[in-house]
């Protein structure tokens, strides 16, 4: 395995601290390569454009109540 650089890892920490924060579960994953984590990210992406649909259309349903 080859060890990730130092730069990436402290980012990776952000973002999974600022997840915790928001109160957003995920799992760490661990990535295999370059090519993994782009897929990875893509993945990630996605889910929280859904997140945050998922989040205006609630919040919208509760302004109509």
């Amino acid at each position: 395995m080859k060890r990730a650089n130092p730069a990436k890892l402290r980012t990776a920490l952000k973002v999974a601290h600022g997840l915790a924060k928001a109160g957003v579960q995920f799992v760490a994953m661990p990535v295999l390569d370059d090519e993994d984590h782009g897929e990875l990210l893509l993945m990630s992406a996605k889910r929280m454009a859904a997140i945050v649909i998922e989040t205006e259309t609630e919040e919208s349903e509760n302004e109509h109540d």
